[in-house]
């Protein structure tokens, strides 16, 4: 509305004599750009050459560009009759000079046609290339989805994760969704200048000391065999040299297991080029990133080899080199790859984004950046990083090793990359034909084997579930596997609570609904048993979901498993007053402004109708103090109606505003529950990322200590964990945590004396089963510490709803002024807040004002009786229980004209649901009025016969006296 009346404002202004200079100003400005851009030197291309070999690499520069635009360079390989293969497309940056340059091997004889196009440009050229007719090496065809590549007329998305900053202008490097630099396959050649090394990360993250390769035991496989079981499992000294031959440590990263994929004519390294000569000694070969790619060249500058990826797989960050050891960082990947070839030897999975690599003796030191731009160093042997850790809650990372197997030639790439689970899924879902000869079955095997991760696991269960035929087996092997690694890192199911990061993982959550969804009975079932696994009162989404499927079985007409999974939808749950009631208090906050507001509707309302109630004894009042002598306002003296109400009624009115009060601070309170961070829902608190939050926690609250205390114990910060739980001596779960702490079960007896049902503090004591399903089969004998639930977590940010409410009513022009969510201008909220505190204190005050004798039994106004019915409620205050009308009247009478309110905000309920609430409010009100009505008649009746003079007072007709 300002905007409007600015703007209305600004119309009515007079021209004044500067607007004389105004069209020739602009023009000398339109002359003066003409000029500049006249001035720009026209764009240039440069070709090494107009003919090549096969074989040789074409090189194009581009010259006078504009600075940071984007430009996009497609080659076009020569066909053979009508056909021509798919071009090849890569979206370049210019340098800050303006300059460009693109390389990109030619691989079969025939014209080329190469166009580039972007900001003052738009030019094709043709190149001839003599030689054989076939590709030399090629692990597919370029444009044709082969590794790395976007697809033809494809650009990846030049979008920054969150946490990046700036990223340098890399030739041949664009920034996907997820951050990566990596640009459509195949779109640098060996030699290209733009290094991507010092680029800034998004913080894409980096999945933490994942076991994976041949090291990393099949899920389900027995305990003795599991490569992923302990953190800090017994690992060689760093530094000793020993860890290279710690093969069998828990984390191990070794090479990809099982046999190797049959030999279809790839290079001897990884994608791109073969090396049309003598490789010689791997030492000899200068290996780097450039433009997203790993590339590596002999003395003489001919490319021997080069390892691309796809767009969407994270960033292509950190190389380094000691001795025979190559390793180089991509997404949250560190890769150890063959210096003579590029093949990849074993992958190590690592907490979030890489973005630098170095060595200390012989260990590879991974740097790595998390979503919030924290970095972090990660000691990495060639058996795979030192301890387990948990992953950078960044959902895009959890789809980044998929990402990287989406190329157009899986089998061929298996040759260079035999370490990523989702190539062996992709020859069986791409190329049966090939997959028949290597063997469905042993493919499928494989593909767990080299699985790592809780995330890769589940994401693969579902995938096994999803082939033409459905291998459930594979799917339970790979789920039990799963949920391992996810307690073997610290996760706990009661704090993922996150759905998005549930679904990125791959977890049972969405799944079951999915199938529930599409009435598929049997993969329900599966992922059912899975979800038991990990569901909680803390996640009630879970149990929502396990009653819908025990439903879904009711209606199948299988009332016994009905039954079972009706029960197991509700384990777990423990009635605790404190809960409830907090529970309840965060359920009327979450009501927002339009619950106050309907609260200060029923105030205005109440007002309105007791001003007509008492209009006319106020107004014989006003006659009488006339007909004494008296000078009064007419005006001023209306505004005193309240003092002739009930006092049951101005009791009303003060709860009215009491309760406006209250709710205000519930909502600002309920507000800060709600924003919790999303951290805290990825199932751990041990990231950096969610440290970050809790290290700015008010310490005076409990339970913002309790957090912190958590946080730092599942981190590894034993004295922050103590120093915190030691300020909590009446906390049963403090208690139970300080215990598995310091070995202490005094402190186990503590906690149960103040809650003998501390689940927690019970089983560790050995009286109880233990309280998690996930501990029980993933983490048996372990104790186990109390988690916070979600309320901790809230009431850690946002403090007690009780604290709300005492700082509403002992400082109200606080709680007021600083409550969140106000939508409207401060000045406009503080004049607001000034008004209705004023008001308030009037009222309470009016409440010690006597009451005129004159309003105990007055007749009332025509309008008095409309307003009753039309505002229900209000003529039954001086009863009370008409607050029980007002109220639901106001709330879903505001709410039904928000349906009908444009631009304003969304209704809370359906339009029936307000309807058919305001009819039923509407009849009570009717049936009420009408007996409140019969009532006033009687007392109407009395008052002439018991006080005729006032009545006529009044202008009542009162019948003559009797004449006796």
């Amino acid at each position: 509305m300002s905007e409007s009346r600015a703007a209305d404002s600004r119309a009515a202004v007079r021209r004044g004599p500067r607007g004389a200079f105004a069209v020739p100003f602009r023009l000398a400005l339109a002359l003066l750009f003409l000029g500049w851009a006249a001035a720009q030197p026209a764009p240039t291309l440069t070709l090494g050459s107009y003919a090549y070999v096969v074989g040789e690499t074409l090189e194009l520069a581009a010259a006078n560009l504009e600075p940071g635009a984007s430009y996009r360079v497609e080659l076009t390989p020569p066909g053979e009759g009508d056909t021509r293969p798919a071009p090849l497309v890569s979206v370049l940056e210019a340098a800050p000079d303006g300059t460009l340059l693109f390389t990109a091997p030619l691989q079969r004889g025939g014209t080329y046609s190469v166009s580039v196009a972007g900001p003052r440009l738009d030019a094709t050229l043709n190149v001839r290339v003599s030689g054989a007719e076939e590709a030399v090496g090629q692990v597919g065809t370029p444009g044709e989805g082969g590794e790395g590549e976007a697809g033809a007329g494809e650009t990846p998305d030049a979008t920054e994760a969150p946490g990046e900053g700036a990223a340098p202008a890399d030739a041949g490097a664009t920034e996907g969704p997820e951050g990566g630099d990596e640009t459509a396959p195949d779109t640098a050649e060996p030699g290209t200048e733009a290094d991507a090394d010092g680029a800034a990360g998004p913080g894409d993250d980096q999945a933490a000391g994942a076991p994976d390769g041949p090291g990393a035991s099949q899920p389900g496989a027995a305990p003795d065999t599991e490569a992923d079981q302990a953190p800090g499992a017994d690992d060689a000294e760093p530094g000793t040299g020993a860890e290279d031959d710690a093969t069998g440590a828990p984390g191990a990263d070794t090479g990809p297991t099982g046999p190797t994929p049959p030999d279809v004519g790839t290079p001897d390294g990884a994608t791109g080029e073969r090396p049309s000569g003598p490789t010689g000694p791997a030492g000899q070969l200068d290996v780097r990133i450039a433009g997203g790619l790993v590339v590596a060249e002999r003395p003489d500058g001919t490319p021997a080899w080069r390892l691309d990826f796809p767009a969407g797989s994270g960033r292509t960050e950190g190389l380094a080199r000691a001795g025979d050891r190559l390793v180089v960082g991509h997404g949250n990947h560190l890769l150890d790859l063959d210096p003579a070839t590029g093949r990849v030897l074993a992958r190590h999975r690592l907490p979030a984004q890489v973005v630098d690599v170095s060595f200390t003796g012989t260990v590879a030191v991974a740097t790595v950046r998390y979503a919030n731009g924290v970095e972090r160093r990660v000691r990495v042997l060639t058996s795979g990083p030192e301890r387990l850790e948990a992953f950078d809650p960044y959902p895009e990372m959890y789809g980044w090793l998929r990402e990287e197997a989406n190329v157009a030639d899986p089998l061929a790439r298996l040759e260079v990359d035999p370490t990523n689970p989702w190539l062996y899924l992709a020859v069986v879902e791409r190329a049966p034909v090939a997959a028949q000869a290597a063997s469905v079955d042993d493919l499928l095997e494989q593909a767990l084997t080299n699985s790592a991760t809780f995330y890769e696991r589940a994401q693969l269960a579902d995938a096994f579930l999803s082939l033409a035929t459905p291998r459930q087996d594979l799917a339970g092997m790979a789920m039990r596997g799963a949920l391992e690694d996810f307690a073997a890192r610290g996760y706990r199911a009661e704090l993922l609570t996150d759905e998005r990061l549930a679904e990125a993982y791959g977890f049972p959550l969405g799944r079951l609904v999915e199938a529930l969804g599409r009435g598929n009975v049997e993969r329900a079932g599966f992922w059912a048993e899975w979800l038991y696994r990990t569901s909680s009162p803390a996640t009630p989404a879970t149990q929502a979901a396990l009653r819908e499927y025990a439903r879904y079985l009711q209606e199948a007409g299988q009332n016994d498993a009905a039954s079972l999974w009706r029960t197991r939808a509700n384990e777990g749950g423990r009635f605790d007053v404190r809960a409830a009631l907090s529970q309840a208090a965060l359920t009327v906050g979450r009501t927002g402004w339009y619950g106050v507001a309907a609260l200060l509707v029923s105030v205005l309302a109440l007002h309105v109708t007791l001003l007509a109630k008492y209009w006319r004894p106020q107004s014989l009042t006003l006659r009488r103090q006339r007909d004494a002598g008296r000078q009064v306002s007419p005006g001023l003296a209306r505004l005193t109606f309240m003092r002739y109400a009930t006092f049951m009624e101005r009791l009303v009115v003060v709860l009215l505003f009491a309760a406006a009060l209250a709710l205000t601070a519930l909502q600002g309170w309920a507000r800060s529950m709600d924003e919790v961070p999303e951290a805290w829902g990825s199932g751990s608190l041990a990231t950096p990322v969610a440290l970050d939050a809790v290290v700015m926690l008010d310490l005076d609250r409990p339970d913002a200590l309790f957090v912190r205390g958590y946080a730092a114990q599942t981190a590894g910060d034993e004295g922050a964990a103590r120093e915190a739980y030691s300020q909590l001596p009446d906390d049963p779960a403090a208690l139970n945590n300080l215990a598995v702490l310091t070995g202490d079960e005094t402190l186990l007896q503590r906690a149960l004396e103040l809650d003998g049902g501390q689940p927690e503090a019970l089983y560790n004591l050995g009286r109880a089963p233990n309280p998690s399903r996930l501990l029980a089969e993933f983490a048996e004998g372990e104790p186990v510490l109390a988690v916070p639930s979600v309320e901790r977590l809230g009431g850690a940010l946002a403090g007690t709803y009780l604290g709300a409410l005492a700082g509403a009513f002992t400082n109200p022009w606080v709680a007021l002024t600083e409550v969140d969510g106000v939508a409207m201008p401060d000045w406009a909220w503080t004049v607001l807040v000034v008004v209705l505190l004023a008001w308030a204190a009037l009222s309470v005050l009016v409440m010690f004002v006597p009451r005129p004798r004159l309003a105990r039994n007055a007749p009332r106004t025509l309008l008095y009786h409309l307003l009753a019915l039309l505002l229900p409620g209000t003529g039954l205050a001086d009863e009370f229980w008409g607050v029980f009308l007002m109220v639901p009247w106001a709330i879903f009478g505001v709410d039904f004209l928000l349906n009908y309110l444009p631009g304003g905000p969304d209704a809370t309920m359906a339009l029936r649901t307000d309807s058919i609430a305001l009819i039923v409010i509407y009849v009570i009100n009717l049936v009420a009025f009408l007996v409140e009505l019969a009532s006033y008649r009687r007392r109407m009746t009395a008052l002439k016969q018991n006080d005729p003079q006032t009545a006529r007072d009044y202008g009542m007709r009162v019948p003559a006296p009797e004449l006796g």
